[in-house]
């Protein structure tokens, strides 16, 4: 038995040693190192050739972790839960945006297609979102784009349509200083009664939903986090990978299929390179 104890205690060390953290590190501590090691660490975002050692470093990783938190030395901490979102952030000034006719300009249309007061006040209206923006955080805007069939040719519609958002996202970030990260583009639309960009705000829920190495589910508790934030209301899903298409996409299909048992209406869901892989609600 003393042998047993002291092996246990050598293997605790080496544990530490793992995570890059001093003996006896308190469990925040160590909690943090095994979050930014398995990210950095994780498989999906090395080159393949370098995908086995990968591997075996990420499971040394978890295996030092799980070994602290077993031992009751480094529990890891109570998981803050998701904040409950409102059912939709309220207040937005605009919620769309006209454009001069086959023009994706946020300033005045090009060769004077628009009169000055009209660009004018495309302009105050994007500075006016863009106030609302900054008061809110917690806000991701999708912005999508729309054209009229009869504002030019029909090879060029959508084009004009996503031209719209894309534009309509730059002003925002170049001329407005907002973090593009609050932004996401939606694919054009064409054929529809209206030229120019709409906006849906959304709130964001941000979660710890890291995937084991070709695992397509993730921490239970943590989607049951973001089912009671949700509170049944729908949410826009967002899996990160680091290259593997295929993977990404059943993780998706698994996550929005967890999330929907539990009364979350996942009406559409997204792929993001980069990031390693892990889950990000909205």
């Amino acid at each position: 038995v003393p042998w047993l104890l002291r092996a246990m205690g050598a293997a605790v060390a080496d544990a530490y040693a793992v995570l890059g953290v001093q003996l006896g590190a308190d469990r925040a501590a160590v909690r943090r190192a095994y979050r930014s090691l398995a990210l950095r660490c994780h498989p999906d975002k090395c080159a393949p050739a370098r995908r086995a050692e990968a591997e075996a470093r990420f499971k040394e990783i978890g295996a030092a972790y799980e070994l602290l938190s077993g031992a009751g030395a480094a529990a890891p901490p109570p998981r803050p839960r998701p904040r409950a979102p409102p059912s939709a952030p309220r207040g937005l000034p605009e919620r769309k945006i006209w454009f001069a006719r086959g023009s994706a300009s946020v300033g005045r249309a090009y060769r004077g297609m628009e009169g000055e007061d009209l660009a004018r006040e495309r302009q105050e209206a994007f500075d006016r979102v863009a106030q609302w923006l900054g008061a809110n955080e917690d806000v991701v805007l999708e912005v999508r784009g729309y054209c009229l069939n009869s504002e030019i040719a029909l090879k060029s519609r959508d084009a004009l349509a996503k031209a719209r958002a894309e534009k309509a996202v730059q002003y925002f970030v170049t001329k407005c200083s907002l973090a593009a990260e609050m932004f996401r583009t939606l694919p054009g639309t064409a054929g529809v009664e209206f030229q120019g960009v709409e906006f849906v705000p959304l709130t964001r829920i941000d979660v710890d939903g890291t995937f084991q190495p070709d695992a397509l589910g993730v921490d239970g508790d943590v989607l049951a986090d973001v089912a009671q934030a949700c509170r049944g209301a729908a949410a826009v899903l967002e899996i990160h990978h680091g290259g593997n298409v295929q993977l990404a996409r059943a993780r998706l299909a698994a996550v929005k299929r967890n999330l929907q048992d539990r009364g979350v209406g996942v009406v559409r869901g997204r792929l993001v390179r980069g990031g390693g892989g892990g889950g990000r609600g909205r």
